[in-house]
This record gives C-alpha cells, sequence and structure tokens, in this order.
C-alpha cells in the first residue's frame, strides 16, 4: 500500500495518474480519478459493498438492510492495480464506527490476500535507499510489484488510521515554482516515508522522519492540473 498526501494543486493526484498510465501497461488498473486517461474501470461504492437482509433485525413486516464486502468482485479481478483519490471521502477519520467504515477496513485487511501480489521486500529495501529520479524505470518496477493499492488525501491525518496503519510507503507532495529566464519551472518534491517494524510509514511521517526526496521538474501542465470534477457526490461512482 502507497499512501500520498499533499496541498491541493501540489500534483499528488497527477503522480498517481503518471503511475497508472506505467501501470496499466503491465497490468489492468481500477481507479476512482476522473480524468485518468488509460483504460480502466472505474470503481463504484457498489464494487466495494453491497447491501443485503439483516437476518437478526429484519421483520415480517419491516426488512433491513446491512452492508457486506463484496468479495464476488474483488475474486473476478485479481492482479489489478488500485487508485482511490481523495480517500477521506470513501472512509474518513471522523467516521470510522459506520458500518460502511466499518466494512471498509475488513476489505483493505484482506484484500491483498485474494487480488495483490505476495510482495518483494528485497525490491522494497532498494527503493529505501534511493533518492534520485522518482520516475526511473527501476522505481516504477518497485512501486508496482511491491504495493498495488494506491491512495491519496490533502492531510495525512484525513485518512482513516486503520488505513494509514497498513501504508508501506507514504509519499508527501509539495510543488515550487521557479522563473528561469521568462519560463517558469514546476518543481514537485517527493518525500518517500517508510514503514519499518515498530512504526508504519505514516507514523514516520508524523514523527518527522528525515526522508527520502526526489525531486523532478514538470511542464506547464503541473501548474493546471486540479481535480475540479467532484469525486463522491452520492452518485454510484467513488
Amino acid at each position: 500500500m502507497v499512501s500520498f498526501s499533499g496541498e491541493k494543486r501540489s500534483g499528488k493526484t497527477l503522480c498517481m495518474s503518471m503511475i497508472a498510465s506505467v501501470e496499466r501497461k503491465k497490468r489492468p488498473i481500477m481507479s476512482s480519478i476522473p480524468q485518468l486517461k488509460v483504460p480502466h474501470h472505474r470503481l463504484k461504492m457498489s464494487d466495494f459493498i453491497i447491501y443485503v437482509r439483516d437476518e437478526v433485525k429484519s421483520t415480517d413486516k419491516k426488512e433491513v438492510l446491512k452492508p457486506i464486502i463484496n468479495w464476488s468482485f474483488w475474486k473476478k479481478n485479481i492482479r489489478k492495480g488500485i487508485y482511490i483519490d481523495e480517500i477521506h471521502n470513501v472512509v474518513g477519520h471522523l467516521d470510522f464506527q459506520t458500518r460502511e467504515s466499518k466494512c471498509m477496513k475488513k476489505w483493505v485487511s484482506q484484500v491483498g490476500k485474494v487480488q495483490m501480489d505476495s510482495g518483494d521486500w528485497e525490491s522494497l529495501i532498494k527503493l529505501r535507499r534511493m533518492n534520485n529520479n522518482f520516475f526511473s524505470e527501476n522505481v516504477w518496477d518497485v512501486l508496482t510489484k511491491e504495493a498495488n493499492f494506491y491512495f491519496n488525501s490533502q492531510r495525512a491525518g484525513f485518512i482513516d488510521k486503520y488505513f494509514r496503519d497498513l501504508s508501506d510507503v507514504h509519499i508527501n507532495i509539495s510543488k515550487t515554482v521557479q522563473n528561469l529566464s521568462g519560463f517558469k519551472l514546476f518543481l514537485i518534491n517527493c518525500d518517500f516515508y517508510f514503514s519499518d517494524a515498530i512504526n508504519s510509514a505514516t507514523d514516520n511521517f508524523f514523527c518527522g522522519q528525515r526522508p527520502k526526496r526526489a525531486v523532478f521538474v514538470g511542464n506547464s501542465f503541473f501548474g493546471l492540473y486540479g481535480t475540479h470534477t467532484i469525486t463522491t457526490d452520492g452518485s454510484e461512482y467513488l
């Protein structure tokens, strides 16, 4: 699991989109990102949770429904990358006691056993040492082998703690602009934090652990991009 955080218009969604465009060459992907310009399955809430009759609470006069995890969907869609934009809209740190949030917690703790790769810890150790070009080919290989569930939020604290604690890698993204001979350069700073035997990746981020840093230069598109489409509006899509 790889989590991203960053201020508004920092480039976190765009970075996830770039990872998705590369991973799409290796495996099918599923995403909630509206503007993703590669073939993918657009995730719906019904892909995660379906409602069935609650036999305990239902009566002859009143039927009560309860949410359960839609495991049949995930068993049919194995080995696919998962990308969720603004995950706090799906499961936030304030609504952790709702029935749907409890289902999502069960989902995130079990989906790796059903759907994902087993992981390559040797590759993760290599990534810990890296502080050069974030978009080099071997970094892509490590990310797609080691963790193929990606999610982001404007603040790491907005993400439900259960999700945060299972994060293997946390990437905090910030954007700075420099003028060079009349041209604008957009510098995307990526700070990598990693889990260890004691803390999760996000815990090390909150504790101020010194990160591995990578910086790349983006074109003017990075100054314009923003997720203006509402990603959670009560519709069937996330």
